[in-house]
């Protein structure tokens, strides 16, 4: 059987963002007597043309044929619709201007089956002020979503930060290996001065462990601690600056002696 909530899920699908503003349970005015409720209310997104559209969902034809207020709803709405499953009630049974559209459960689609006239009327200020202060930011449908919808939003976003986790550990990992580069060294002298200088660090207890064994535990990780890698990242850029320091000073020595 058909739900009001696949109804409407349906309507919004129909009354897209990009021509429509749609909502649902949308009131007349302020909470008064003689207060009405669309179930769903589209209007058009057109200043040559507007057209605001009233939707009243019947989902059992005892509910439809005990409703006798739609004549209510037609001052506020240019086009009124009823929405009920396919087939529960004929065109004859609605009046002259008034539309029919048939919901399909099998496939949660909808079809126009009768056309609704479009009258000239004043739009609402009361109905206008409703919208502006309660619904401008629900230019979309935010009904409840079933059940299956959410294991499935679900599911898509463990993909997703799934899928966004390998692609970071990928990049850390070049971006680590080009760190490594950095600190090879292409002579016997260099290899040397870069495990002298390690030597000074560890005696200073300013470098307390190995760089090549700190990275190969880190990519050894199977879930990277983002803390563990920023850790690694500062120790590997503070390396190279010590080197580079020590670099110099020997190099100013060396001016010196010559």
């Amino acid at each position: 059987m058909a739900t009001s909530s696949e109804i409407k899920e349906a309507l919004a699908r129909r009354y897209s963002q990009d021509r429509y503003f749609f909502t649902t349970e949308c009131k007349t005015g302020p909470t008064t007597e003689g207060l009405l409720i669309f179930d769903g209310l589209a209007i058009s997104k057109s200043w040559a043309h507007p057209n605001i559209i009233g939707l009243e969902i019947k989902v059992s034809r005892s509910d439809f044929l005990r409703d006798s207020k739609y004549s209510l709803y037609l001052p506020y709405c240019h086009e009124f619709y009823y929405i009920v499953p396919q087939g529960m009630i004929e065109r004859s049974e609605l009046a002259n201007d008034i539309g029919l559209i048939y919901f399909n459960e099998k496939n949660q689609t909808l079809r126009i089956a009768k056309q609704a006239v479009h009258r000239r009327v004043d739009i609402s200020s009361s109905m206008l002020m409703y919208i502006i202060m309660s619904k401008l930011d629900q230019d979309r449908y935010s009904s409840s979503l079933s059940r299956k919808q959410l294991i499935e939003m679900y599911v898509q976003g463990e993909k997703d930060s799934r899928d966004l986790g390998n692609r970071f550990q990928s990049k850390l990992i070049v971006e680590i290996n080009d760190l490594k580069k950095q600190l090879s060294w292409s002579t016997d002298r260099g290899y040397k001065e870069y495990h002298e200088i390690e030597e000074v660090f560890k005696k200073h207890e300013e470098y307390p462990f190995h760089m090549a064994e700190r990275i190969d535990e880190l990519l050894s990780q199977p879930d990277l601690d983002a803390k563990q890698i920023q850790w690694a990242v500062d120790n590997l850029e503070r390396g190279l600056g010590l080197i580079k320091k020590e670099f110099e000073k020997a190099e100013n020595k060396k001016e010196l002696k010559e």
